[in-house]
């Protein structure tokens, strides 16, 4: 990649954002094409509706893990700035060092409530016992891996470490292929296809701590309360005040990310949810592109913002945005061109109504892909309460949009659902960055 940017002399920080976004690229698509294969063995071997119910407790996992995700990475970059020299490696450590504690006590807090909730809805959950096993362990294991995930990737990502956290993906997915493959010839049962998601997916996070800690420690960076300085109470509660308000902009991004499915899925059925849920699997590649340049993206605006180079930041605003934009309508178009062929031979003939019902979604990742740096820039100026208006008004469109055109126009109703939601999250967001280019 670096020899292809030498060759047309992309350099600077549009340069880095390719450079990384590459190696991000690299590794992920890897991971979703594994698995997409894998979802498509286990649709075919469940069926339309207990594949529906396979997805309805995907997402509920997912639901449950990121309410625990305080997106701590995010707080990080933006309180530390730029890579730690040896002067403010002390600093350096006092920001991690707090940043696991709150990672620790928010998971710790959803996994009490949540082992509440199931101790005392118990039998409204399930009737047999391999189907508890199964939901305790969805409710903890997951929780104790991803304990200090965020904090570590944060680390990671300061320190360009982009491949990592592109590649830990990848283990998850050769792991669960290689368990789906077995289970479809043994011909196991749903709880054992939950089972193995679960400890496939449990792989990432371990991967990228362990990763962390051995990043710090070759920088001689240590955690310990009498070798690190220690934040000020305002800026502890600086800290906290900005990783609440981007927890409740996950939580909020939950109602087109996870809770969706659980829309579809009471008002139409766990076949069309189903659907639904192939339909999120050919807008692998668009979310993925989206979350690559994301990651790759922020820490440089944070470092722009920090150094108050504002031409440049808004110069890379515009450059990363069209990237987006190119990448993503590339795929509308390939899909357009072959996804019927692609939904058919890979989950069968019964999903075939994902094909148009997955254009009209990706429509809604084009409108993304074009804001892609506005939430970026927001967050690197410390005003994570303007995304948190946008997420929210655009997830009320979005949940009053799905309740009255999924009854009537089923899987398509959600899809045009998410281009509602993806056209007032932008319209909402955009002021506020034009707002802080004019003052800059």
């Amino acid at each position: 990649m670096n020899i292809f940017l030498n060759r047309f002399r992309i350099k600077g920080d549009f340069g880095k954002l390719l450079s990384n976004s590459a190696g991000l690229l690299t590794g992920s698509s890897f991971s979703k094409a594994v698995s997409i294969i894998s979802t498509g063995l286990i649709a075919s071997q469940l069926g339309p509706s207990d594949f529906g119910t396979f997805a309805l407790m995907m997402s509920g996992a997912a639901i449950v893990r990121t309410l625990a995700n305080i997106n701590a990475w995010q707080a990080v970059i933006a309180f530390a700035g730029d890579v730690p020299t040896t002067e403010t490696a002390g600093r350096f450590g006092a920001i991690v060092r707090f940043s696991v504690i709150c990672d620790v006590v928010a998971h710790a807090l959803v996994g009490l409530l949540l082992v509440a909730g199931v101790l005392i809805a118990w039998d409204q959950f399930a009737q047999t016992s391999t189907v508890k096993k199964t939901l305790g362990l969805f409710l903890v294991l997951p929780l104790l891996a991803d304990a200090v995930n965020s904090t570590a990737s944060g680390v990671l990502r300061i320190f360009k470490r982009f491949s990592v956290i592109a590649f830990a993906p990848a283990l998850e997915s050769a792991a669960l292929i290689i368990a789906v493959v077995y289970l479809n010839y043994v011909g196991a049962d749903i709880e054992s296809y939950i089972l193995s998601s679960l400890v496939a997916s449990m792989i990432p996070p371990v991967a990228i701590t362990l990763f962390a800690v051995r990043c710090l420690s070759d920088q001689a960076i240590s955690l310990h309360t009498k070798r690190v300085d220690h934040m000020d109470r305002q800026s502890r509660i600086s800290f906290l005040r900005y990783i609440i308000a981007t927890n409740v902009n996950s939580s909020i991004a939950l109602v087109t990310r996870q809770f969706d499915m659980i829309i579809v899925g009471s008002l139409i059925g766990s076949a069309g949810a189903g659907i639904y849920r192939v339909v999120k699997l050919a807008v692998a590649i668009p979310e993925l592109l989206h979350g690559s340049l994301y990651t790759a993206i922020y820490p440089q605006i944070a470092q722009l913002q920090t150094s108050r180079n504002f031409p440049a930041l808004n110069r890379f605003a515009i450059q990363s945005s069209l990237l987006a934009f190119f990448l993503v309508s590339v795929y509308l178009t390939a899909f357009y061109l072959v996804g019927d062929t692609i939904i058919k031979f890979a989950f069968g003939n019964n999903y075939a109504d994902a094909y148009h019902n997955s254009i009209i979604y990706i429509s809604g990742y084009v409108i993304l892909a074009l804001c892609l740096p506005l939430n970026p820039i927001l967050l690197a100026a410390k005003r994570p309460t303007v995304t948190m208006l946008a997420h929210s008004t655009a997830a009320v469109v979005f949940v009053l949009a799905c309740l009255r055109l999924v009854p009537s126009c089923g899987v398509t109703g959600a899809c045009i659902s998410f281009v509602a939601y993806s056209i007032t999250w932008g319209l909402v967001m955009l002021p506020s960055v034009k707002t802080r280019s004019s003052k800059s």
